[in-house]
């Protein structure tokens, strides 16, 4: 289950939060209605989550929110209509809506009295929409994005104090009082909301799945970027010590191989540009460079210990070619660093914590 996913709502009959997180979701009269996996919301009713930090909107990380909306049509597009707002006071909230002045999508942010807004799109009573904001705080981008195109992006900067309030879904307002009106709520149908970690959008286009959302893909969050690398692995044990990983005999790398060749060539150039070359040996010296990513704590820590072992570059081994689906056996030892990067982690012990693991292997003659 992926943990970055701070809640998802599918409306598929109920209001369960299936994300790690699952939040208590409720209505706030009465029983939700649904059709067609989606929630029907008519003005009068709205959906609240209790505050959490996994609706903070960028203070400390990226984020993404998406979801699919279908607009009642009718007079009640002619108004505002609010499909997700965060509010503390009227200094400090966050609201997707849609904006029936420019019958368009908007995102308001609101932090300590700063406003940024993004708007874009087209929305239209009774159609269905894709709906997204990724923020990348790394580039300090905040992009909007209708039927999986970016319609609009912008810099977003914010402090790192961050504000409170409970996740209401169908209103924009503090929704103790006041009117429909006022509150923004909306009417119409709500397939699904997602709030996630991490900026999984940052292309203009969203090439999006068809298939129902979850914590680790589905329309659209499971869409692919083109820099991403995907790596699935199924650990089937309570394994939390490295006593099982002593050789490198149950262990290939998943994430690719690459190999090069070279002669052991002396090369002499006269200053008139003419070259003598002597061949110090007729079999090529190979070098691979291996990954394994995601590999949990267990194997990273295995690896580790071969490596200390070798006193890295200093002792050679047998090296097994099945490894990479060739046949055969070298001599080879390490060949630099070994490169250990932390991707993922979920508590203090080996099971829980992920990493990527590189390294480089040059073929000797001894």
């Amino acid at each position: 289950m992926n943990a970055a996913v701070g809640l998802l709502v599918n409306f598929a009959g109920n209001l369960t939060d299936s994300s790690p997180k699952a939040h208590t979701v409720t209505i706030n009269s009465g029983t939700a209605s649904f059709s067609s996996s989606n929630v029907v919301l008519d003005a009068s009713k709205f959906i609240n989550v209790p505050s959490s930090n996994s609706f903070n909107i960028g203070q400390e990380t990226s984020f993404t929110f998406d979801t699919i909306v279908t607009p009642d049509s009718g007079a009640s597009m002619s108004s505002n209509q609010t499909v997700l707002a965060r509010f503390q006071d009227a200094s400090n909230y966050y609201a997707l809506r849609t904006v029936g002045s420019n019958a368009n999508v908007g995102f308001i942010i609101n932090q300590g009295g700063s406003l940024t807004e993004i708007y874009g799109g087209n929305c239209n009573g009774g159609t269905s929409y894709r709906v997204a904001v990724s923020y990348d705080k790394t580039t300090a981008n905040l992009r909007l994005y209708v039927q999986d195109k970016l319609v609009k992006h912008v810099n977003y900067n914010p402090s790192v104090a961050i504000f409170t309030g409970a996740l209401t879904i169908g209103a924009n307002d503090d929704v103790s009082g006041g009117s429909a009106t006022s509150q923004e709520r909306y009417k119409g149908k709500i397939e699904y909301i997602r709030i996630a970690d991490g900026a999984r959008y940052r292309t203009d286009t969203i090439n999006s799945l068809t298939t129902t959302a979850t914590v680790i893909g589905g329309s659209p969050l499971g869409s692919i970027f083109s820099q991403d690398t995907l790596s699935v692995r199924v650990f089937d044990s309570s394994v939390t010590i490295s006593d099982r990983f002593n050789s490198m005999a149950d262990r290939k790398p998943d994430g690719g191989f690459g190999t090069e060749k070279v002669f052991d060539v002396t090369t002499f150039k006269s200053q008139a540009g003419y070259e003598k070359r002597r061949l110090n040996t007729r079999r090529p010296l190979r070098a691979y460079n291996l990954a394994y990513t995601n590999i949990s704590g267990v194997e990273r820590t295995a690896i580790e210990n071969f490596y200390n072992a070798r006193s890295g570059t200093f002792e050679s081994f047998t090296f097994d070619l099945s490894h990479l689906n060739e046949s055969g056996t070298i001599t080879t030892r390490f060949d630099g660093a070994l490169q250990i990067n932390q991707v993922l982690s979920s508590g203090p012990s080996l099971t829980e914590n992920f990493y990527t693991v590189t390294f480089k292997l040059q073929e000797t003659f001894e």
